[in-house]
């Protein structure tokens, strides 16, 4: 959304100053298992520290048991959520040592 970009003291690369963060979906948009692919691929892509890519996702999509198995984790502030039509876990291997969890956390 190009008119509402973030109100920063540098300017900033346009896609992030227009990031915004949803509070409502529509519970009647479907989200296909193409796209939900791609952004999983993206994820599999992204950086990660000493190229160990220890982030795991579990995909629940509205209507199936995983969705609804991730929709009753959510907190009270997060129940929004249940509108989605996909929920994504992100989960991590901490690895074998302190200082590979801590950048394993931040991976995720």
């Amino acid at each position: 959304m190009e008119d509402r970009l973030a109100d920063t003291r540098v300017p900033i690369h346009p896609p992030i100053a227009a990031r915004w963060s949803p509070r409502a979906f529509d519970p009647n948009a479907e989200v296909t298992a193409e796209q939900v692919t791609a952004l999983l691929e993206a994820g599999r892509w992204a950086a990660t520290w000493g190229r160990r890519q220890p982030v795991r996702f579990v995909v629940g999509v509205r209507g199936d048991e995983t969705f609804a198995t991730l929709g009753g984790l959510l907190k009270r502030g997060n129940s929004y959520a249940r509108a989605a039509s996909a929920l994504i876990l992100v989960c991590t291997d901490e690895g074998p040592d302190e200082k590979t969890a801590v950048y394993a956390a931040l991976d995720a």
